[in-house]
């Protein structure tokens, strides 16, 4: 096989491929909740900086 037809097979199969993101469904509920205990904690943390200084 040609180097150059190698490359342009390999870049047609990535194109081919699918992204495992498609084949996940996100939930948003789970982002909302993670996103909240995020804050809490980060809010948290400055707290407790706060007071031991």
């Amino acid at each position: 096989m040609n180097p150059a037809d190698y490359v342009f097979y390999t870049l047609n199969a990535k194109q081919l491929l699918i992204e495992p993101e498609y084949l996940v469904p996100v939930k948003p509920k789970e982002n909302k909740v993670t996103t909240g205990r995020t804050f809490a904690i980060f809010a948290l943390g400055v707290i407790v900086g706060l007071l031991i200084n």
